[in-house]
């Protein structure tokens, strides 16, 4: 009951941040590009809750469009990374040996460095396109990512369930299919909303870089 909890949590965060930014048009107060001198730096009020930038715009409305092109960033990312990091940190923790310390030491090299000087590097290194930009997003994430599918699979690795199922004479590949990622996918749901690095929050940095 706590784990569907925990989940049922992450998502509705998931999906009021969605709602946000789908919905800027009918939530925006006001033109998120129009100018207005006059409200340079202009503080919080009722036309403005959250004040204006440096060239009179609304702080809000901007906030709000945005979302939506963060959004169109981060989702693909965050799904396809999702998907490699569950199916190789599930398989790695259950087989173990050289194929598991592989991917610890890698998680640990790329962990060592900020996620977006990782990405900056990547982005200067090919080109300041969008697939760059998710490319560079994606790479920089991955470790993380595995990192904590790895911590969860482990966990799990040592339960009576999988070793009732290895007993039975199930493969490796159904084991991790049918019984592992299905509990380790609720753990990582929860982390992805609610203590993993946001690729929604990497991607305006760096594209406010690349494009400055």
């Amino acid at each position: 009951m706590k784990r569907k909890g925990q989940i049922i949590i992450g998502l509705a965060l998931i999906l009021i941040f969605v709602f946000m930014a789908l919905a800027a048009p009918l939530l925006a107060p006001n033109d998120p590009n129009a100018t207005n001198l006059a409200l340079k730096n202009a503080a919080p009020s009722a036309e403005y809750p959250l004040g204006c930038d440096q060239m009179g715009r609304c702080e809000l409305s901007r906030l709000l469009y945005g979302a939506r092109y963060s959004l169109g960033l981060s989702i693909p990312v965050l799904v396809f990374l999702a998907a490699i990091a569950l199916l190789v940190g599930c398989y790695s923790s259950y087989k173990g040996g050289v194929l598991d310390e592989v991917m610890r030491i890698l998680c640990d090299i790329l962990m060592a460095f900020p996620l977006i000087v990782i990405a900056m590097a990547l982005v200067s290194a090919v080109d300041n396109s969008v697939a760059s930009v998710m490319i560079a997003i994606g790479v920089s994430m991955l470790a993380w990512f595995l990192r904590m599918v790895r911590s969860y699979a482990k966990t799990e690795c040592g339960k009576e369930y999988i070793e009732a199922a290895r007993i039975s004479g199930a493969s490796s590949l159904r084991i991790v299919l049918q019984h592992l990622l299905p509990n380790v996918f609720p753990q990582f749901v929860v982390y992805l909303r609610l203590g993993s690095p946001q690729p929604s929050c990497l991607s305006p940095a760096l594209l406010s870089w690349v494009w400055a």
